[in-house]
This record gives structure tokens, sequence and C-alpha cells, in this order.
């Protein structure tokens, strides 16, 4: 999978304007819970435009584009996390070097989703960068140790985006 998901945004961008959807700049719709999401196999077939091209097809105008990007807040959030899990010494180093490593992608694009609505179902298109994978690892196996952080968790995922575990 591509890791220059601002390369991929950019791409995707001039995808809408040539196939002229109509873009709508919405919040993350993924929603575990939705029963009629339909998900684009993006492993197998990647290109961000051939899901677009779909939508074009369809009829489909308006598409929802949400792309999220890493902070520096977002990966002091994960650090606390890591500090607040009760985690063997050795486990707590790795994640917390992972961590001082992946810092150096702030203001960087970690998530890319794309929707759009069409005969009763929600067509989705959702790329991750793998170190945003990463991040979102560590975070899950510090809930998992069972930590008691109590910082703002956010209903659509432990670092405000969802997570595919």
């Amino acid at each position: 999978m591509r890791q220059d998901l601002d390369a991929v945004k950019t791409e995707i961008e001039q995808a809408l304007t040539e196939l002229g959807l109509v873009v709508f700049r919405g919040a993350s719709r993924h929603d575990d819970a939705m029963p009629m999401a339909v998900f684009w196999d993006a492993k197998a077939y990647p290109s961000p435009r051939a899901f677009l091209e779909t939508a074009a097809t369809l009829d489909v105008k308006p598409v929802v584009f949400h792309h999220r990007v890493c902070t520096a807040e977002m990966i002091e959030e994960a650090m606390e996390r890591v500090e607040a899990a009760p985690l063997p010494l050795e486990e707590r180093r790795e994640f917390e070097r992972d961590l001082r490593r992946l810092k150096g992608y702030a203001g960087f694009t970690a998530a890319i989703e794309l929707s759009f609505d069409y005969d009763g179902n929600t067509y989705f298109y959702e790329l991750t960068a793998s170190w945003y994978d990463e991040i979102e690892r560590i975070v899950d196996e510090t809930e998992l140790a069972g930590n008691p952080y109590d910082g703002d968790d956010d209903e659509s995922g432990p670092l405000g985006y969802f997570s595919h575990n």
C-alpha cells in the first residue's frame, strides 16, 4: 500500500473534478454498525479513481471526501495511553520508542475515506498509511492490557478515526 497519502489525496481531488462529481467534505461516515455498508477492496484494487469512476458510472453526484491528518496531539495521546497501561517495562519502552519515531509523521495525511450512497447502500473506499495503522495497533494493545486511560475518547475509534481491527 502506498505511504504517501498526501499524493493520493491530490489524485483524488483531480479525479473528482475530472469526473464531474460533487464533493462534500464531511466527517468520517464509517460506523461498524452500518448494516448497508459496502467496502471497496482497496488491497486488490488500490486505485481511488476506479472507485470514483464507479460512482460516476452509476450517475451518483455527491461523494463524501474525508481525510485525517496525523497531529502531534494524536501521538501524545497515544503516548499517554502507553504510560497509563499496565504493560511490562520492555513492551512499554518499545511502544514509546515506536511512538517517538512516528512523531515524524505529524502533519501527514494518515487516512482517506470516500463514500457515496446508491440504491440504499453506502459505498466506501478507505485507505490508511501503514504508520497510522501502527499507531492504532499500539493504542489497541494498551486497551487490551486494561488501560485505565480516561482521555476524551471519541466514538469513532481510539484516535478519533476508525480502526480496521
